[in-house]
């Protein structure tokens, strides 16, 4: 006789969604559900309680089994092996699904069995909430993060969303106040220090910038130290609080805040706000850092004179810093960032519909607008949000090149640069659903978000 086994939870509940399945294994879940014990089997449409054996597969055990011997993985729907089982066949096959997790077991007539992972990364992922900052580390997990649930997420090599977060902060939201960036160390592989930039609560309606560094430990965040806390933003309006996370080529950590709708500080040395600080792994300024040296200074301080930098790239081949900048209702920029440099804002704004300039400022490489406006425009402004260089090696249709994606717009372009790599001499939209945050895992591949879902973006 053919049984059909649908195991739940311990308290008699299903594990979590089951995404991409037949309807028929849809219909068991259901009658699963209706049960409301911790195992069911069908004949047919019948449903009694399950022989006593059948319990074992149950105890921590997040599958299905039906038609006599299919296993799915209630988190992603993938059919984890297919047969008749056994009892002892059974019992072997959840003990390497709990050893290997996200592991494919294939059985063979014989009852031998061996695992194979699965491939990595093909799907799109689910987040709880708004995905702002995304980061490889060298093993090929992506670690992420939710705006404001505080969360830092895992997506393993082996492409499955870990249901227990890395951390969890306490983060002050806000519109474009949370938990907004992400880095791993360069020497991540020997020390495992993840960082992370967020607004702490301080009162009520009041945040502060922080930087937290995190020691990963088997994918779970450890030992939380706090390295730098900013003064209050603004409390009058939660915007403008950057976000840019990124360790430089010169190992070193760069960090873009906003001038937190406040014009008065850009211009300002002694305030680290509307800025782009650089500082050792330790949180420390680095000591030949531009403005060390001058008493009323932050030493802090690597460039000034910018809006609102929420992420920065560095290009590969001469590891010079690329990063966006919001103008307030047009002239949004592309700059290219120098050690010292002044980049304008606020002399910049301009709202009479004059061409965009940087006066006594550095003129950047690209001013963006949306489609059917120019930069000058009022109301052109996009919001560049996510940056990243791509490799035409991996992506032959697109070249080497320089991905951006807009927030209003969802358009995730590709700049192609000059010769010198200081000019922008074309641009194409590669697809309309990025709204956030780019990286590149470790051999190439682009990744990307659109309010809650990450994307693959395909080299074909």
């Amino acid at each position: 006789m053919d049984y059909r086994l649908v195991v739940a939870d311990l308290d008699g509940t299903l594990r979590s969604r089951v995404l991409g399945v037949t309807p028929g294994t849809r219909a068991a879940i259901a009658a699963a559900q209706a049960c409301g014990v911790r195992v069911c089997v069908a004949t047919g449409r019948m449903w009694t309680s399950a022989a006593p054996w059948v319990r074992l597969l149950a105890a921590d055990s997040p599958v299905i089994l039906y038609n006599g011997g299919q296993v799915l993985d209630f988190a992603t729907g993938r059919i984890l092996y297919e047969r008749r089982l056994s009892r002892d066949v059974a019992r072997e096959a959840l003990a390497l699904l709990r050893r290997e997790p996200g592991a494919q077991v294939h059985l063979y007539l014989d009852d031998r069995v061996y695992v194979e992972r699965p491939d990595p990364l093909t799907d799109a992922y689910a987040a709880d909430d708004g995905v702002t900052a995304m980061a490889f580390a060298p093993d090929g997990r992506l670690f992420f993060t939710e705006q404001s649930t505080g969360r830092v997420r895992i997506v393993t090599a082996e492409g499955l969303l870990l249901p227990q977060p890395f951390t969890e902060v306490d983060v002050a939201t806000g519109l474009d106040w949370g938990l907004l960036g992400i880095t791993l160390d360069p020497d991540f592989e020997a020390n495992h220090y993840v960082y992370i930039y967020f607004t702490e609560p301080a009162g009520r309606n009041k945040a502060m910038p922080v930087v937290m560094r995190l020691t990963d430990g088997d994918s779970e965040g450890t030992d939380p130290t706090v390295l730098l806390r900013f003064p209050p933003a603004n409390p009058a309006l939660p915007v403008l609080v950057g976000g840019g996370l990124q360790f430089g080529p010169d190992g070193h950590l760069y960090i873009g805040i906003g001038d937190t709708q406040r014009q008065d500080l850009p211009q300002d040395l002694s305030s680290p706000f509307g800025k782009i600080l650089r500082v050792t792994r330790n949180g420390a300024p680095v000591p030949d850092n531009p403005f060390v040296d001058q008493p009323d200074a932050d030493p802090r301080v690597y460039a000034y004179g910018l809006r609102n930098t929420v992420a920065l790239t560095f290009e590969p081949e001469s590891g010079r810093m690329y990063a966006g900048d919001n103008g307030d209702l047009n002239c949004d920029e592309l700059n290219i960032i120098d050690a010292g440099k002044n980049y304008g804002w606020p002399q910049s704004v301009d709202v009479s519909g004059a061409p965009c300039q940087n006066p006594d400022a550095v003129e950047p490489v690209y001013y963006y607008a949306q489609p059917g406006k120019r930069p000058e425009d009022v109301g052109s402004s996009l919001i560049p949000t996510g940056i990243q260089f791509v490799s035409g090696k991996v992506y032959p249709a697109l070249g080497d090149g320089l991905l951006v994606c807009e927030f209003k717009t969802g358009f995730m372009r590709r700049l192609q640069l000059g010769p010198n790599k200081d000019e922008v001499l074309d641009n194409s939209v590669v697809v309309d659903d990025c709204t956030l945050a780019l990286t590149a895992s470790p051999e190439g591949i682009i990744y990307y978000s659109g309010g809650r879902e990450i994307h693959r973006l395909s080299a074909d």
